[in-house]
């Protein structure tokens, strides 16, 4: 009796609806890997999915394959990069302001791009033009904007890198990997 009086409450059905579309929200956040594996200096999210897209085309464009070793070896190279890439930002958003730095770096990924043997070097490996501007060009172009900015004022990039990291925040969330406090080191 207590059961059917509480479906008939006005509030029964909001609530499994509520629960039904919060539990598909929390299925497809986890199957697309739309979580945070990291969160560095409290705000910048490191997702899963840009590490398993980051990870996947490193492999991909090294031609590496069902090597254990390796593969280990290229997760901390991408996690690192990642978190690397959060105090580059930073550094050159504060130096250049982003809407500078994101003009010359769309020149220049454009230029890149526009490059016929480029295209096919990249295609050859399975790799396609929005990933490569996205995981390989944009990041690769501001480490060197970077490297000339110090450059320029006689710091050395690695160095800088290296003094980076043990200023950073870093929260791993994913089993098995931890933060040194200037690496990444999986268990």
């Amino acid at each position: 009796m207590k059961i059917k009086k509480f479906i008939h409450k006005k509030y029964f059905f909001p609530i499994i609806y509520t629960i039904v579309v919060l539990g598909a929200i929390i299925f497809f956040a986890a199957y697309f890997r739309f979580y945070p594996i990291a969160i560095v200096n409290y705000t910048h999210p490191i997702m899963a999915y840009q590490f398993d897209k980051s990870l996947d085309l490193s492999l991909k464009y090294y031609g590496v394959q069902n090597d254990a070793n390796a593969i280990k070896a290229f997760k901390k190279v991408v996690f690192d990069s990642l978190i690397d890439e959060v105090a580059i930002d930073s550094e050159l958003n504060r130096d250049m302001g982003f809407a500078e730095m994101d003009k010359q770096l769309n020149s220049q990924v454009n230029q890149i791009l526009s490059d016929q043997k480029v295209q096919d070097a990249l295609t050859s490996k399975g790799i396609s033009l929005s990933d490569a501007k996205t995981y390989f060009l944009e990041t690769a172009i501001k480490d060197q904007m970077l490297i000339s900015q110090l450059q320029s004022k006689g710091e050395n990039f690695n160095q800088w890198i290296i003094n980076q990291r043990k200023g950073l925040k870093v929260f791993v969330l994913e089993k098995g990997v931890s933060w040194t406090g200037s690496e990444i080191q999986f268990d």
